[in-house]
């Protein structure tokens, strides 16, 4: 069963806001927590809140595409998947490396700098990733 968090962002116009300064608010047990976007460790160690933000509530794609994009790239080349062996740089939580094993990647290595993507990514997608190096 997914846990769906209680987020909410903030009032203020955030188009003028830098790129570590892009925030939210976590409600959790009755306490409001504001996080930043890129407080990834925090992020991380709850299951789920990644993908409900980035992706549910924001509409980030870029696994889904980049996957797209590569898949073009390789027909038009007439090479397959199954012939690559990858190493995924800032693998985080490991969506993007889900998207490659979906497409059939031989090997798939994921690093991070953070322990709690690794954490993640072994919690969320345990199949995913032949190793994963912080």
């Amino acid at each position: 069963m997914s846990i769906r968090h209680h987020i909410q962002f903030p009032q203020h116009d955030a188009q003028h806001l830098g790129q570590d300064e892009a925030s939210f608010f976590l409600s959790e047990a009755g306490q409001k927590t504001e996080l930043r976007f890129h407080d990834y460790a925090q992020i991380y160690l709850r299951p789920g809140l990644y993908e409900q933000l980035f992706y549910d509530r924001l509409k980030c794609s870029s696994p889904e595409k980049v996957g797209q994009i590569l898949k073009q790239t390789l027909d038009a080349a007439d090479q397959t998947f199954t012939e690559l062996r990858v190493l995924d740089f800032g693998a985080g939580n490991g969506m993007m490396g889900e998207v490659l094993k979906a497409y059939g990647v031989a090997r798939l290595i994921g690093a991070d700098l953070i322990p709690e993507a690794r954490d993640a990514a072994y919690r969320d997608r345990k199949q995913v990733y032949d190793e994963y190096y912080v």
